[in-house]
């Protein structure tokens, strides 16, 4: 097997986009090497070619024939020890300005003027004495988040991201900008409304100071067990900061929305609002902000759903004066609500039980989720944004009453969703749907009504890992009228597309530490966890260990004797020991299939794993992919999302 760990650094910050909130991450080495650059010849005539032409004074399209100069002597530039990108050079304001990579792969912004200043912050300045009554000055300013703030603002406006306009797909992008290719591309091509910059707060992502911690929190997963929070790698601010750059870089001026996915909203304690204005701070220059009330559901103890008895006695707990409200607006009512395809109608009857029943699912919830608009109103401080809450963590599929009362009450207080995400019935394992899919259908044209009538569209989570079928019938049922999103199948195209190298590859050895690591995993879940955890890992485990090869028999009976020992209380120490090692000898003869669940349901987790000081331990190697194997990846992407969108009816048929 093609060793790993010798060949890259995992922890080198170039190869770990979207984790720093930065791309200049030693601003005292990139000044080091611009002493350098600046004083070589090309960089000189830069400079005379920008007065010669007067570029400073023209309007903004005399900025392509800079473009073309650089073009010509780019094997010059970076000769020089830099790389002009230059379909991210602009020209307004008596400046130019553009994004290069320095040679230890550092990006630095370029800012050429006369007398004023660039709005940037810079970290070195050099001035060009080239004709006795002219001067070009140049400054070299960090790519880091406080600049691009600047920058989106004052400079590049036509790279920030917007607001959603319309009903239009969410793409997850866990791994940073290897995915951004394919997703840019399909958008601009279907004239999509999409959210192309994309994490779940938390979950996905985490604020960066966190990944430093030596024990970071770790967040329950049914079925997977504990995993570190941000386990894809990207910080919050990173992820943003890596998404924008790449779009400048490349001069992809295409409107897109960058969505903070599923910001947790446990409760309205001042503890619970102190960790949500953290988490809304750190996300302020998102333009989609998805929240997530399912943790104080029913006031935190979604067992009450089952209690009618003790669902009375809290209601009766809520102030009499809201009690009355509630009641005098929903008791003994009926609302006709209009199918969104203008066929037809149909009626939500509210009954006492139902009434109360709502009421105290969500009383807390809307509580949050109020207190929670009014920190994004103050961090987007007058800037466009839209809103979504979602519901869909919360088990089954959501009852119609219950999403015709949340979204009732969040207008009855001014809040108006962009998007109503309910429970589906999916999962975070993306199993498709199941049994009959007329009821399924029906029931999601009723949410998408509902959703509709209080203006929203349908927010449709978990959205990987469904069959072409059942996306033709969400689309149908929403009349597409929805705010699809997908992440993890996106990720589950790279580990497929490295699964086809050959033996011998870096990308094809990266694929088999991915599983091998991933099967040592779940062999342990499978020996020490509990109850739904261990069950799904044995199952995810026993598919593998089913092949008839010489390593699956062995890792067979080290299953069995785990078992026993576990059931005995012995020690397991020993023989994971053996496990590992039995699934990484040079001599297996085991399959490691893409599309087994070893893959398709644990293997993110491998990304993210961290050692004890905090950093990445298998992170960067994704980074130091092959420009083939990007390519083969984007190939795997392009496809997934043109037969996603050919069955949502947003693409014709290719």
């Amino acid at each position: 097997m093609t060793q790993l760990r010798s060949e890259i650094d995992p922890k080198e910050p170039s190869l770990n986009p979207g984790y720093l909130p930065t791309m200049t991450w030693k601003p005292a080495a990139a000044v080091q090497q611009a002493r350098k650059v600046l004083g070589a010849t090309v960089m000189k005539s830069l400079a005379q070619f920008i007065l010669d032409e007067k570029l400073l004074d023209a309007d903004e399209k005399a900025v392509e024939s800079l473009k073309t100069f650089i073009l010509k002597r780019t094997g010059e530039f970076e000769e020089a020890g830099i790389k002009l990108h230059l379909a991210s050079f602009l020209l307004g304001a008596g400046q130019i300005h553009g994004l290069a990579t320095l040679q230890d792969g550092q990006r630095v912004f370029l800012s050429f003027f006369r007398l004023d200043p660039p709005p940037l912050k810079g970290i070195y300045h050099f001035r060009w004495k080239l004709k006795k009554a002219d001067s070009l000055q140049i400054q070299l300013s960090p790519v880091d988040l406080a600049n691009l703030r600047v920058f989106l603002e004052k400079i590049g406006s036509e790279f920030a991201p917007v607001a959603p306009w319309g009903p239009g797909v969410g793409l997850g992008n866990r791994m940073a900008t290897l995915d951004y290719a394919a997703a840019h591309e399909v958008i601009k091509r279907y004239s999509l409304c999409a959210g192309v910059i994309q994490g779940s707060v938390f979950r996905e992502m985490a604020p960066e100071r966190m990944f430093r911690r030596r024990n970071p929190p770790l967040i329950d997963l049914p079925g997977i067990g504990l995993i570190p929070l941000g386990h894809t790698g990207n910080s919050i601010q990173g992820q943003f900061v890596a998404g924008i750059a790449y779009r400048i870089e490349r001069g992809i001026t295409l409107p897109i929305v960058a969505d903070a996915d599923h910001i947790p909203i446990r409760g309205t304690s001042k503890r619970d609002m102190e960790d949500t204005w953290m988490l809304i701070n750190e996300a302020q220059d998102r333009t989609l902000f998805t929240l997530d009330p399912h943790f104080c559901l029913y006031g935190g103890h979604p067992i009450l759903q089952a209690d009618p008895k003790r669902i009375e006695r809290m209601f009766r707990k809520l102030p009499s004066d809201r009690q009355s409200e509630i009641l005098q607006r929903y008791e003994d009512k009926e609302f006709l609500i209009e199918h969104l395809d203008g066929i037809g109608s149909f009626s939500i009857k509210t009954m006492h039980k139902q009434v109360i029943d709502a009421a105290v699912r969500f009383e807390e919830a809307i509580a949050a989720i109020a207190k929670t608009w009014a920190m994004i109103e103050t961090a987007r401080a007058g800037r466009p944004y839209g809103v979504e809450v979602s519901i869909d963590e919360a088990p089954g599929i959501t009852e119609p009453y219950h999403f015709f009362y949340l979204a009732s009450e969040l207008t009855s207080r001014g809040l108006k969703p962009f998007s109503l995400a309910p429970g589906l019935g999916f999962t975070k394992k993306d199993v498709d749907i199941e049994g009959p899919t007329e009821p399924f259908e029906e029931r999601v044209r009723q949410l998408a009504s509902i959703a509709h009538k209080f203006g929203a569209v349908l927010g449709v989570h978990s959205g990987d890992g469904k069959s072409y079928a059942t996306r033709k019938i969400l689309a149908r049922a929403s009349n597409r009228r929805f705010w699809y999103k997908v992440s993890p199948d996106r990720q589950r195209n790279l580990f497929k597309a490295l699964s086809k190298f050959p033996t011998g590859s870096f990308e094809r050895a990266l694929y088999e530490d991915i599983f091998d690591w991933t099967l040592c995993y779940v062999l342990k879940l499978a020996l020490e966890a509990q109850g739904e955890t261990a069950q799904a890992a044995k199952e995810a485990a026993e598919e593998v260990l089913s092949q008839e090869t010489a390593t699956a028999r062995e890792l067979r009976r080290n299953l069995e004797e785990g078992l026993r020992r576990h059931e005995t209380k012995e020690t397991l120490e020993p023989l994971l020991a053996d496990v590992d090692r039995t699934i990484r000898s040079s001599s297996s003869d085991m399959e490691r299939d893409p599309n087994s669940r070893i893959i398709h349901d644990y293997a993110f987790i491998y990304v993210g794993q961290r050692n004890a000081e905090g950093g990445f331990l298998h992170r960067g190697r994704f980074f130091a992919i092959s420009e083939e194997a990007w390519k083969a990846y984007q190939e795997e992407d392009r496809a997934y999302l043109q037969e996603m969108l050919e069955a949502l009816g947003l693409a014709k048929a290719s």
